[in-house]
């Protein structure tokens, strides 16, 4: 654990717990670690998943596919999330969604049934307790992302859902000049619309001065 603590520190998953406390957990499961190139998908739907996945470095896309087999995302998980969790318990539920590697990615898994498992090791029960009392709180974290996804579907007009999308990153920030991390075509999908209509409809925001665009960023002009 020692050489991903730096990397996992901040993570929801090690909230309130020291860097003993966490190495203690670590120790006692069953993990390996795995890299992805960018477009990697690392779980597909219907997949039997046995293990929770912790991102060590990237950014993850979390998807589903429509009737025409095209990629929805729901949300994007970033360095010290988790994901697998909930259809790696121990019903062992085939996955619902599609996991793909947006950046290239380090995953570090863990055995589900260890994971998840009430019988600690009594050297290990306090640390193992804090790690489980934290996943409630990761769950309404992805359920709060879910949320603002939604906001953005229910938005009538592409404008409409860029520029719900682009207030929330403002909301979480607080600052007008958050570049975006999502290029066309990830945005695109993100917000299920065309990427010639977007692409369109960010020209046309720019040329009314709703916003400063160019290939590598999009800029919320202040708001009144």
């Amino acid at each position: 654990m020692y050489e991903y603590y730096n990397e996992l520190k901040n993570s929801s998953l090690l909230r309130n717990m020291s860097r003993q406390e966490a190495e203690t957990c670590f120790k006692s499961f069953r993990k390996r670690m795995q890299e992805y190139k960018r477009g990697e998908i690392i779980f597909c739907q219907g997949a039997a998943l046995t293990e929770v996945g912790i991102i060590l470095s990237g950014i993850v896309s979390i998807c589903k596919a429509d009737i025409n087999g095209r990629d929805i995302v729901l949300y994007d998980l970033t360095t010290g999330m988790i994901f697998g969790e909930f259809f790696a318990t121990g019903e062992k539920m085939l996955a619902k969604l599609q996991a793909v590697a947006r950046t290239k990615s380090r995953i570090l898994y863990i055995n589900a049934d260890q994971f998840f498992d009430s019988n600690f090791n009594p050297a290990c029960y306090a640390a193992r307790k804090k790690m489980l009392d934290n996943i409630p709180k990761i769950l309404f974290a992805k359920l709060l992302k879910l949320s603002y996804r939604v906001a953005h579907l229910l938005q009538g007009s592409v404008r409409g859902k860029i520029l719900s999308f682009l207030n929330e990153e403002y909301d979480i920030v607080r600052t007008f000049n958050q570049k975006d991390k999502l290029n066309k075509t990830n945005m695109a999908a993100f917000l299920n619309v065309d990427r010639a209509s977007l692409s369109k409809e960010l020209a046309l925001m720019q040329k009314e001065g709703l916003i400063i665009y160019d290939r590598h960023k999009i800029i919320l002009k202040e708001r009144k």
